[in-house]
């Protein structure tokens, strides 16, 4: 089975997933114990546009979600439009199962 080393989300993804967090749907739980076997997964990138403008603090949830999540991720990329200043810092803050991932706003 081939390794996989990066991985790309849309931002209508995240929205979708985290509806199904408050929902406390199994899928969640799936998506968190795959993350868990993806032992090779070193880049993760999310593409959104305005996502973090309109709920911030869910959209801030979800990615705090998936930084806690990837134990060997190394480079963690955030693309799109502007990002406040604040939820910059709280992204920046946020804890990570990785001891060696950076992020990247770009």
């Amino acid at each position: 089975m081939p390794k996989m080393r990066e991985i790309q989300i849309q931002a209508w993804f995240l929205e979708a997933m985290h509806e199904c967090l408050k929902a406390q749907s199994p899928l969640s739980k799936e998506l968190y114990s795959a993350a868990q076997t993806l032992k090779s997964l070193h880049t993760l990138s999310l593409s959104y546009d305005e996502f973090f403008k309109t709920s911030s603090d869910d959209s801030l949830l979800w990615v705090e979600g998936l930084l806690s999540s990837f134990p060997t991720l190394e480079k963690f990329i955030i693309r799109g439009g502007k990002i406040s200043l604040k939820t910059a810092q709280k992204l920046l803050r946020s804890p990570r199962a990785s001891p060696k991932v950076e992020i990247l706003l770009l």
